[in-house]
Parts: C-alpha cells; structure tokens; sequence
C-alpha cells in the first residue's frame, strides 16, 4: 500500500512540474525578451531607411513615450535563420534601427511587408506577431535630417 502511494505521490509532484514548465514556456512565446526601450532613457537615435534614402531623428519627449508604448506592445517570437536566409538579407524592405547610447543595447525593426516584421537585437532575431508601425511619419518631420544613402 505504501508503495502504490509513493508513485502516486510522485506522479502527482512531476505532473505539477511539467505542467508548471509547459505555462511558463507559452506565456514567453509572444512576449517581448526583454523591455526594448528602458523606462530611464530619454532619448532614442533613430535611423530610417526606405527606397534608398536614409533620415536620421531624435526621439524624446512626447515622441519617446509614444514610442516606448508602441516597443513594450509588441509581441515577438524568437527565431533563428541560416546565415543568408535572414529576413534582413532580403532585398527592399524599410529598417529603423534604434540607437539609445553606450549603456544599452540597440535594435532593429525590419519592414519586409504589411505582416512580415522582424526585431533584430543584437544578433538574435524577432518575429513580430502583431506589426505596426513605429510612429507617423507626420509626427517626426520637425526631427529629420535627410542623408542620402547613396550619393554619385
């Protein structure tokens, strides 16, 4: 009788186990891995690129917050691609890269189509499984300062 107890017992205590990995690994599949804009930081670097052209901004203020509402709200899932198969070796597309200072870590959004985003942080990529745009391109005007990428 006793034995019969024991390996219920223990069954019990390995199902709780399991079944206590297996919420903790969906609840992470959408989320972000880490905040991507830092509640401290009060100004981003952006770089855009878009058919060519390259405009640079700073973000900060009002700006900031709306953009570290739209970062903290995205949902991502991690992938890994085969060098050369990346979603950031694909041709045309738009990139903003988000450049906050020395003390933290950069990233990019990749823009390859209406629903096939990408976040890149470091060297690990992002699937993004609810898209949108960073901000309105209305709202930036009075912070670019158009480069061309490519000059003859």
């Amino acid at each position: 009788m006793k034995k019969y107890n024991i390996i219920f017992l223990l069954t019990i205590v390995l199902s709780v186990c399991f079944f206590l990995v297996a919420c903790n690994k969906a609840n992470q599949s959408g989320k972000n891995p880490n905040t991507l804009i830092p509640e401290e930081v009060t100004e981003v670097t952006v770089n855009h690129i878009l058919s060519g052209n390259e405009s640079d901004y700073t973000i900060e203020g009002t700006a900031l917050e709306k953009l570290k509402i739209w970062a903290s709200n995205l949902s991502m899932k991690h992938k890994v691609y085969k060098d050369g198969s990346s979603p950031g070796d694909v041709d045309g597309g738009e990139v903003y890269s988000f450049n906050m200072g020395n003390n933290y870590t950069d990233f990019s959004y990749i823009i390859n189509g209406e629903n096939d985003c990408h976040i890149l942080i470091g060297d690990e990529w992002y699937e993004v499984l609810n898209p949108t745009v960073p901000f309105d391109e209305s709202e930036l005007e009075s912070s670019r300062s158009s480069i061309p990428k490519w000059t003859k």
